[in-house]
């Protein structure tokens, strides 16, 4: 059985719509062959408002703090995650940013996580030093889309969760796929290209950063069309 991993905006839903046409029906022909998993920074709230895209078998919402099957929460993991985040670790996430110039706390995202927008040039210092101080503070950053900074659990993100997932499902990791675009898809990278033979797909139009911190790591292919494109 494949197994296709795969982050929705600019990946999965971006490109060409002839290209996503193409690819949903090729996965929808051949549904009793893949394990169809969508691995997002969107809620599943939002996930849910996205017409014209297959049905996932698994969902890791939340930039991986939040993971579903079907639209039940997938316990064995989630359960997990959730002894990482408390009450407390929201709080100080956002004392942390409380008028902190350039940082405007988002707040309809779910999850157990603490998301912000940032604006660059309005930042007094710039978004990784930020992100350190988070670190430092037992929390896991994620920055991404040059606009996102996600404030996690420590240790949790799209690739511990992803492999968490695949170990509980007993699923054959030999036949994995995984497609991303931007730094909150780097673990999920991380995870896969550790893996002989998996695949790795980094969209043609992905972002710099990742391009950049990916670019010594063997085994990704790295794809000429955006999105859903190959």
């Amino acid at each position: 059985m494949v197994v296709l991993a795969t982050d929705l905006d600019g990946t999965f839903v971006g490109g060409d719509p002839s290209d996503k046409k193409e690819l949903y029906e090729l996965i929808e022909a051949n549904r009793h062959k893949i394990t169809l998993i969508y691995v997002t920074g969107r809620s599943m709230q939002s996930i849910r408002r996205l017409e014209h895209i297959p049905k996932a078998d698994y969902y890791i919402s939340d930039v991986g703090t939040m993971v579903w099957k079907g639209t039940e929460l997938f316990k064995e993991v989630q359960e997990k995650i959730d002894a990482r985040w408390s009450e407390d670790h929201e709080k100080r996430a956002k004392e942390m940013m409380d008028g902190v110039p350039g940082v405007g706390l988002q707040p309809s995202a779910g999850g157990r996580r603490v998301a912000f927008d940032y604006i660059e040039h309005e930042l007094e210092t710039s978004v990784w030093d930020l992100g350190k101080m988070f670190q430092e503070a037992g929390f896991n950053p994620i920055i991404s889309h040059r606009k996102y900074l996600d404030v996690l659990p420590h240790g949790v993100s799209k690739g511990p969760t992803l492999k968490s997932l695949l170990e509980h499902i007993t699923a054959d990791t030999s036949k994995l796929i995984t497609a991303g675009d931007t730094l909150n898809d780097l673990s999920m990278f991380h995870y896969s290209t550790s893996l002989a033979s998996a695949t790795s797909i980094l969209v043609g139009n992905a972002d710099k950063e990742v391009r950049e911190a990916l670019k010594e790591v063997p085994n990704i292919h790295r794809a000429e069309r955006a999105g859903a494109g190959t």
